[in-house]
């Protein structure tokens, strides 16, 4: 299946996190953008300290969200829809503030959709979410994680 087709059909399911394992980042970066391109969709890459940037465009850098903790309360506080690349963070996921930002997004109201892609090489997450998110191995096929 197409990647793009791919992450659609998350996007369409009630997950609103993604672990996407990936040795190839740039790789995975380079489809977010072609589908931020092609279909106008908002798609936003976190990057330590600088905070999250809108994709395909010369977007500045939303205010606060240089921090891992002030993206994921952008992201919660939110009413648009948004697709958020967070990569290098799996050392950060077993911060319990870390965790309770994920959970008010994983479990926040239905009319808030958005998709949290949190991106590494193994992106373990925090046990109670696992049932809130999809897993996605690039090159392979998106999974369940519990």
């Amino acid at each position: 299946m197409d990647p793009i087709q791919t992450i659609e059909q998350i996007i369409e399911s009630r997950f609103r996190i993604a672990a996407l394992a990936t040795r190839r980042p740039e790789r995975a970066l380079g489809v977010f953008e072609r589908m931020a391109r092609f279909t106008g969709r908002a798609v936003y890459l976190w990057e330590r300290g600088t905070g999250l940037r809108r994709l395909a465009g010369a977007y500045e850098p939303i205010p606060g969200t240089g921090t891992l903790r002030g993206a994921l309360d952008y992201v919660a506080s939110t009413v648009h829809f948004g697709i958020y690349l967070l990569p290098g963070v799996r050392a950060e996921l077993g911060d319990p503030r870390i965790e309770e930002r994920l959970w008010r997004i994983a479990r926040g109201p239905e009319r808030a959709r958005r998709l949290v892609v949190l991106m590494d090489e193994d992106p373990a997450l925090p046990r109670r979410l696992v049932p809130f998110a999809v897993r996605i191995v690039h090159g392979g096929r998106a999974q369940r994680t519990g």
